[in-house]
């Protein structure tokens, strides 16, 4: 149990709501990308089992940088000339995270849209945008997907 002092008595507290732990959780999200060894997998076991512990905005750096660096994979394969680093489990995690909430799946969507010409091979992750985008009648009414 993780405890803080609230006035005079102590309460229990979700330590995953820390602001120094989550900034820890994004760098090992970061670290882990790349990385040819045990500690991807380790990292994506961790966020899936802690996922709606995080803040959201952790959730959506997480989502946003797993995005660019499968987008970015063909830039890396220039230079060390192999696939090693488990790009299709980061995938599979990212199709993860997009299918807990919709509306976050979107936002970092967005993130990424300024560099959607550069990134290659996400396409599936902008379709949350064009879904929004042909989900507005000839009207111009907006009608939020289910």
């Amino acid at each position: 149990m993780y405890y803080v002092k609230a006035g005079k008595r102590y309460v229990e507290a979700n330590p995953f709501n820390d602001l120094n732990f989550n900034i820890a959780i994004m760098g090992a999200v970061r670290y882990g990308l790349g990385r040819a060894s045990y500690a991807p997998g380790a990292i994506m076991d961790f966020c899936r089992a802690n996922w709606q512990s995080f803040a959201t905005g952790t959730r959506h750096v997480m989502m946003r940088d797993v995005m660019e660096w499968l987008g970015e994979r063909h830039e890396w394969k220039k230079i060390d000339g192999f696939d090693s680093a488990y790009p299709e489990a980061w995938r599979g995690f990212l199709q993860w995270c997009f299918l807990q909430d919709h509306e976050e799946a979107k936002a970092a969507a967005q993130a990424c849209v300024w560099q959607r010409d550069r990134l290659q091979g996400v396409d599936e992750f902008f379709e949350v945008l064009d879904c929004a985008k042909s989900a507005e009648n000839a009207d111009g009414v907006r009608h939020d997907l289910p």
